[in-house]
């Protein structure tokens, strides 16, 4: 018997994609390159990916068990929630591309057999009566045909079919939808048929065949259905990916990765779509399901491009001005810095000149002085080392002086170099380091010519010079500093202010070696009082603690110069002297010292050829206010005085015996120097035994 089937509706002309042009898969020229940049755009970031371009046509399968989006941990849960469901339909979309070719053949060899009715042992036909203008194939079934149709699944159309007859079938009766028992009995006896063939076999297969179609309509119902939601979870997926890349949670690396995968996921869309003429012997529900996909497909695709773009913008364009602009921005501190550093470098440059300047002018002042004084010696006819000492050390001061201020200047010029260098511009820190550098070793040289000048100033004081000094009676002192440890005892010393004034022997500071006229500086690493009970205090309170206590002393700075003879003091009037009595005048400032208050007087001072210096209100002065025996006084730097400044000790006799003491100061070194070698004419003469003239 025959059944008429009605023509199923033609499947829709396929609908125009993007992948319609192939630029956008293949990597051609203004299409996505070999990582799925934008080539036209992109050149710079697509040589970095390092992947070969791909043929045109040629396109890549994802994975069914993996998300073609999926970049390490971050999305791969977002996929695979679908591809564990989709596993086993993977194989029924894998055996549908397989035989889509062949389709066409295939259904009209089992059309033919179906019609003839060619039955082998162990197989059964289902066919279609010879009117039917639609019959699209056969389905055949043995032992071992039926396991491999479970795996393959025969094509939706012409399982389709065979059910749509079967229900006919059973709708119209023995009579029109299919072969009576009788008949099928016939058949049976053909002698083409195998003999072991049953009607009752034949109705087991059919009802296989039904449960088979019924199956295979649900499993292409859910395949459509989860066709769509996976595509759908792969956009999801890759906005969330999309946003982490944008976020800057991932590399270039993973974007490069990232445009890799699109691209594959891409072209496997593209396959999908090229197969659309392929799916006109699909039912109406088949077409329209997948349509649907392809739709889901399109909307991916395009936002793929859009994808394309941005990230473009965003990750290359956009950070590529930026850094352009920071370019252009350290240049502009390069400049600022090295502008800078060339007006510090004319400033160092200025210093160095202006100190060696001044060198050259301690130097040429030294040696007019050197010259003076030998004149000096020469008219006396006799040595005075103490006149080098006097000049020389002043000089020597100043330099150091100015050794020092450099020393200052030149540090906080180089911290001020570092600071600015690691605060504000880092970006041209060799500049600096070497800038610096360079400073650092101009200001080594500076030290070194420094430390030469000095030496050779150093030299005019020679050792011989110093012997033949303290042979005549001096007593110098170094100015070194020395830091002695006591046992909390007795130390032994006696001290006015923080002066020591007497060492008792075989006490703990006389082993120590404590001299008289040192000064106490310190007191276990504090400053030490200036006031004899308040020194007293303290070391009171520190010997009760039971501790070692450490003083350091400042050795005695003053310098002691001739002994006088006997004690004697001498006053007298003057009256009017003439020229050649009068060895020197002139002008000095006398200290007044009160109890917490001290205060300079300017005098007028006389030096009589007689050796007595006389010292008056003003000139017009005709009695004196005090008068000093030079020959029984001595003559000494000024120890706590800056300025230029000595002292007369003066000795007095009579009943109240002792020593006092008158500190001047004069407006210039020379004439320091003038008034102390007038002075020490009459100290010098006296010690060797020959009168004063008169």
């Amino acid at each position: 018997m025959k059944t008429d089937i009605p023509d199923l509706p033609k499947r829709p002309p396929p609908v125009k994609t993007q992948f319609s042009n192939p630029n956008l898969i293949t990597g051609m020229s203004g299409g996505l390159g070999s990582a799925g940049i934008p080539t036209s755009a992109g050149d710079n970031m697509t040589s970095s990916l390092n992947h070969p371009p791909r043929a045109s046509g040629e396109f890549i399968m994802p994975s069914a068990h993996a998300n073609p989006f999926a970049l390490g941990d971050d999305t791969e849960g977002e996929a695979t929630d679908y591809t564990a469901d989709h596993k086993g339909d993977r194989s029924i979309r894998t055996a549908r591309e397989n035989t889509s070719q062949n389709q066409s053949v295939k259904d009209k060899e089992s059309s033919k057999k179906f019609s003839e009715g060619v039955t082998d042992k162990g197989h059964i036909s289902v066919h279609n009566g010879p009117d039917s203008a639609n019959s699209a194939g056969t389905v055949t079934m043995d032992g071992d045909e039926k396991v491999a149709n479970e795996e393959k699944k025969p094509p939706m159309s012409v399982v389709s079919l065979a059910k749509k007859q079967a229900q006919e079938a059973d709708k119209e009766g023995d009579g029109q939808g299919m072969a009576t028992k009788q008949e099928l009995q016939d058949d049976v006896k053909d002698p083409e048929l195998s003999g072991e063939t049953s009607y009752e076999k034949i109705c087991s297969s059919m009802r296989g065949v039904v449960r088979t179609v019924e199956i295979s309509d649900k499993t292409m119902d859910s395949d459509l259905v989860k066709e769509e939601k996976y595509w759908v979870a792969q956009q999801l997926a890759f906005d969330r990916l999309y946003q982490r890349v944008l976020a800057g949670q991932r590399t270039l690396n993973d974007f490069a990765a990232l445009l890799k995968k699109m691209q594959r996921a891409a072209a496997s869309a593209a396959k999908y779509l090229s197969m659309q003429g392929q799916w006109e012997s699909l039912g109406e529900f088949e077409g329209l399901g997948m349509q649907k996909v392809c739709v889901a497909q399109q909307e991916l695709i395009k936002s793929l491009g859009d994808y394309y773009e941005t990230l473009q913008s965003d990750l290359y364009t956009k950070p590529m001005a930026e850094a352009s602009a920071a370019a252009k921005d350290i240049g502009v501190f390069a400049a600022k810095i090295q502008k800078e550093a060339n007006q510090i470098n004319n400033t160092i440059k200025k210093q160095r000149d202006l100190a060696t300047k001044k060198w050259g002018n301690y130097k040429w002042a030294v040696a007019k002085r050197h010259r003076s004084m030998e004149q000096q010696k020469i008219m006396k006819g006799s040595d005075d080392p103490y006149l080098y000492f006097v000049a020389y050390k002043r000089e020597i001061l100043k330099l150091h002086r100015l050794q020092e201020s450099y020393n200052n200047n030149m540090a906080k010029m180089m911290a001020e170099f570092e600071t600015r260098e690691y605060q504000r511009f880092r970006c041209v820190r060799n500049l600096m380091l070497g800038l610096i550098s360079t400073q650092k070793s101009l200001f080594d040289n500076a030290h070194i010519m420094c430390a030469q000048e000095i030496g050779k100033l150093s030299e005019v004081n020679l050792e011989a010079d110093v012997l033949r000094f303290r042979q005549s009676g001096g007593l110098l002192h170094d100015a070194s500093t020395i830091v002695i440890e006591f046992m909390p005892t007795a130390f032994g010393i006696d001290f006015k202010g923080n002066r020591i004034s007497n060492v008792l022997p075989g006490a703990q500071a006389a082993k120590l070696g404590v001299q008289v006229g040192w000064r106490i500086l310190n007191i276990n690493g504090k400053a030490a009082p200036t006031t004899h009970k308040e020194i007293a205090s303290v070391l009171q309170n520190l010997k009760k603690v039971g501790k070692p206590i450490s003083v350091r002393f400042g050795k005695n700075q003053e310098c002691m110069i001739f002994s006088s003879p006997p004690p004697r003091r001498r006053t007298q009037h003057i009256a009017i002297l003439s020229n050649s009595e009068l060895a020197t005048v002139g002008d000095l400032s006398r200290m007044s010292r009160t109890i917490g208050f001290t205060s300079w007087t300017k005098m007028h001072c006389v030096i009589t050829c007689s050796g007595i210096l006389h010292i008056l209100n003003n000139a017009e002065s005709t009695s004196p206010h005090s008068s000093i025996l030079l020959h029984a006084s001595t003559v000494r730097l000024a120890p706590k005085v800056d300025q230029y400044a000595f002292e007369i000790e003066e000795a007095t006799g009579g009943f109240f015996s002792g020593q006092r003491v008158h500190t001047f100061r004069t407006k210039t070194e020379g004439a320091l120097v003038d008034w102390v070698c007038e002075i020490k004419k009459f100290l010098k003469s006296a010690k060797l035994g020959i009168k004063p003239t008169k």
